[in-house]
């Protein structure tokens, strides 16, 4: 009797495995993964909510639209990864229609239509749909076929980026260590700061007041831990909102001006203040005026006094 038993659960045992097995690669076989070769020269992306959106390739990447707007890397990445590398796996519908497409996501209010060219040949077409109940697939259309399919991966918010979500907003970032000098202009001051050079031809790491003729301001004394904090805070600059409504004739005469040296660059910013909570800005390795946080407008307008 035992015997018998310890034969029926080996059986057991052994059809769940055969089970599982089949379940693990069955399921895998029915994958079928869509890879393109070719880098896309150009990109299409175009729904109701964004317009239309293109993207160029470039020598360091891609640019955004006619005016070569530089791009946020990490998210255009994303972009190109999921249009050259698609899964496919599962047919929901032998064609999307009036009774379905609202069900898929695939109806003018909603869809994302994606197209990537190489030399003016569409290489990829996708239609992208709802993300589906579990967050990780998406209803799709694949390169002009009818039927609806269930891609791999939640496609939708990668590719409902928005201009503003896609264009660049780093107007510079260095380390702290990378700062070698830093000059303030305001109405009521200018200071100027700097790393002074050892005698080895190395700049140390203490900041030095310097006066107008370029040497030690010996009778006004800093705060060196203010000084690190503040050289901390204006390393790095980002945009919050591109100002696109604004033009250069409309930047205030009055403003404060910061040049900062770094790593062998010299970039100039102007801040101006427009409201109690807005500050209009220009710097000058970029064309376009935008608006900056209070926090860092704040920083770069700080006086001499908030160092001492």
């Amino acid at each position: 009797m035992k015997t018998r038993k310890t034969l029926l659960l080996s059986l057991i045992v052994i059809l769940l495995a055969i089970y599982i097995v089949q379940l693990t690669f069955g399921n895998k076989t029915n994958i079928i993964e869509l890879t393109l070769e070719q880098e896309p020269d150009r990109i299409e992306l175009e729904s109701k909510e964004s317009g239309k959106i293109e993207l160029f390739k470039s020598s360091d990447g891609y640019v955004l639209g006619e005016k070569k707007y530089k791009t946020e890397s990490s998210t255009v990445n994303s972009i190109v990864s999921k249009i050259k590398d698609i899964k496919i796996l599962d047919t929901v519908s032998s064609s999307v229609n009036n009774s379905n497409e609202n069900r898929y996501g695939l109806d003018e209010d909603n869809k994302i239509t994606v197209k990537a060219f190489k030399d003016d040949k569409e290489i990829r077409n996708l239609v992208i749909g709802k993300t589906s109940a579990t967050g990780s697939q998406t209803y799709a259309l694949v390169d002009g076929e009818k039927s609806v399919k269930l891609l791999s991966g939640s496609l939708a918010a990668i590719f409902s980026s928005t201009a503003e979500q896609i264009r660049n907003k780093q107007i510079y970032s260095y380390s702290s260590n990378q700062l070698e000098q830093v000059t303030s202009t305001s109405q009521d001051e200018t200071f100027h700061l700097a790393k002074i050079l050892s005698a080895d031809g190395k700049r140390n790491n203490i900041w030095t007041l310097l006066n107008t003729e370029g040497q030690t301001n010996t009778q006004t004394s800093l705060d060196n831990e203010k000084v690190s904090q503040w050289i901390t805070a204006i390393s790095s600059l980002r945009v919050s909102e591109w100002a696109d409504d604004k033009k250069d004739s409309d930047f205030p005469e009055s403003s404060n001006k910061i040049t900062i040296k770094a790593n062998g660059d010299s970039i100039e910013i102007e801040v101006a203040k427009i409201s109690d909570d807005k500050y209009l800005c220009k710097a000058s390795n970029e064309k376009e005026l935008f608006y900056i946080s209070s926090y860092s407008a704040e920083n770069l307008m700080k006086k001499l006094s908030n160092l001492q």
